[in-house]
């Protein structure tokens, strides 16, 4: 679960007018719309297919499952796939409209504004309102950030700098590797040291050989490379935990102000003080998304949610696995049933109550092979972007 939170790459567009001003991602969207599938059979071949479409809270579809692919909604939009050379992003009436020329676009709009690439390998950036404001001439582009800065490189051997909503280079292009802001802050790297620097540029932490992670909210992670054990800090390098930890969310603080960590394979909750606000109980855990984490209490027990006190508000069948984080009350769980070799997959709501399902082959399913109930959340992938949609992405 150790990861680098640096750019490095890119992603996929479409249009429409839509105002999404508290709509900053797909964590922050406030569309109740859900990505689902159902499945067709051929009838010769016995080959099953999944189409997907969006359902309601109720578990009824709103939008028909005709897509090859689909994700969840940003900004009111949602980006799907009718087939390998056809993306699109629709709004909540299953409108949609062609792109700019372009290979690939950003899967979700964060902070009003989405990427794309054109047919030259090129990187631009898009407003909600699918106009462009900033021209394809990046070789590499970041999502748009709370301090409304975009990480970009100019080709393959230049170096990162940041630009402005209207594509003016407002940090100077210096730095070899870059996290995008998060709090008013971003962590830089130059050769292999590491620093983190202002909306302005300035460093406010200067460079330093142990590597630093933006956790958040003016929070910095660092690694101390002697124990390979991780600690945190202000921006200004004012230490507010010490380098205690063996392992940690690094999606950093999520809702609540809260971010999982563990020691010697324990994980609990800390604040960001430091302060440990669920004790160090768990076998695994998650980060809180809508007020709710997956834990898991023991090897081979079934996962629970719990609320910002620990509180269990309702436990998985056996075998059950989260497939996906919280979002607006409903969450995507899945087993693999070894009796019958499908997958099926759920979507249950607060009280635990099934609101629609739908099972697939498993030779036939895009899911990697379910781990055995011995084996933890794979927490990358849960909190990664998939068709099934919101899983948690940092923002």
């Amino acid at each position: 679960m150790k990861k680098s939170t640096f750019f490095a790459g890119l992603l996929m567009v479409s249009a429409l007018l839509i105002g999404c001003t508290s709509d900053h991602s797909p964590e922050t969207s406030t569309t109740k719309l859900w990505p689902a599938a159902t499945v067709n059979t051929n009838s010769q071949t016995g080959v099953q297919t999944e189409k997907w479409g969006y359902i309601d809270e109720n578990g009824s579809f709103q939008i028909q499952s005709s897509y090859q692919n689909a994700y969840a909604f940003s900004c009111g939009y949602a980006l799907v796939r009718i087939s390998d050379n056809s993306i699109f992003f629709i709004d909540t009436k299953n409108n949609m409209q062609s792109a700019p020329d372009f290979e690939s676009v950003g899967t979700y709009f964060y902070y009003d504004h989405v990427r794309y690439m054109t047919s030259s390998g090129l990187w631009g950036l898009l407003d909600k309102n699918f106009e462009i404001v900033i021209q394809p001439a990046y070789y590499a582009l970041g999502n748009m950030s709370d301090a409304g800065l975009i990480p970009a490189k100019q080709s393959a051997d230049s170096k990162y700098g940041f630009l402005d909503k209207n594509g003016e280079q407002a940090i100077p292009a210096q730095f070899d590797g870059v996290d995008n802001f998060d709090g008013g802050y971003a962590v830089v790297m130059m050769g292999a040291s590491y620093g983190v620097i202002d909306k302005s540029g300035s460093f406010t932490l200067s460079l330093q050989d142990k590597p630093l992670m933006n956790l958040g909210g003016g929070i910095i992670g660092f690694e101390d490379l002697n124990s390979d054990k991780y600690g945190m800090m202000d921006a200004k390098g004012n230490i507010i935990s010490q380098a205690i930890y063996d392992d940690w969310d690094t999606y950093g603080f999520t809702d609540n102000n809260l971010m999982a960590v563990a020691i010697d394979d324990k994980w609990g909750y800390i604040d960001k003080s430091g302060k440990q606000v669920i004790p160090l109980q768990f076998d695994d855990a998650i980060g809180f998304i809508d007020g709710k984490a997956w834990i898991r209490r023991a090897e081979g027990a079934n996962y629970e949610t719990i609320d910002e006190n620990g509180k269990t508000l309702l436990t998985l069948g056996k075998d059950e696995y989260p497939s996906s984080a919280w979002h607006l009350g409903l969450c995507l769980v899945d087993k693999y049933n070894t009796t019958t070799y499908k997958y099926e997959n759920k979507y249950i709501n607060e009280k635990g109550a099934t609101v629609y399902t739908w099972s697939v082959d498993g030779y036939n399913s895009y899911l990697a092979p379910k781990a055995n109930k011995n084996n933890k959340l794979d927490k990358d992938a849960l909190m990664a972007p998939t068709k099934y949609g919101y899983r948690g992405v940092k923002f």
